[in-house]
């Protein structure tokens, strides 16, 4: 029998995620080519501008009229929705 310990990353309270959520309503063009929000560097131009928009306006605007972005469409924000 082995000695390892098998840690449960959702239960274990020394690992804390590594990005925090964001809005389920929070799209970017990265996501579609690449499937994250996250900065990815390929080398290729236009592949991940940064640029979001909201499903919910289909517009850089969030329902509350204020940007989106992965920094502010998180927990805390009035239109915020999780998976």
């Amino acid at each position: 029998m082995s000695d390892l310990k098998v840690i449960d990353p959702a239960t274990d309270p020394k690992t804390e995620p590594k990005t925090a959520p964001i809005c389920c309503q929070l799209r970017s063009k990265g996501m579609y080519i690449h499937g994250t929000t996250d900065e990815v560097d390929t080398g290729m131009p236009g592949a991940g501008d940064g640029y979001f928009w909201c499903l919910k306006t289909m517009h850089l605007f969030g329902p509350d009229n204020d940007m989106v972005n992965r920094e502010v469409c998180k927990p805390g924000r009035a239109c915020f929705e999780t998976v």
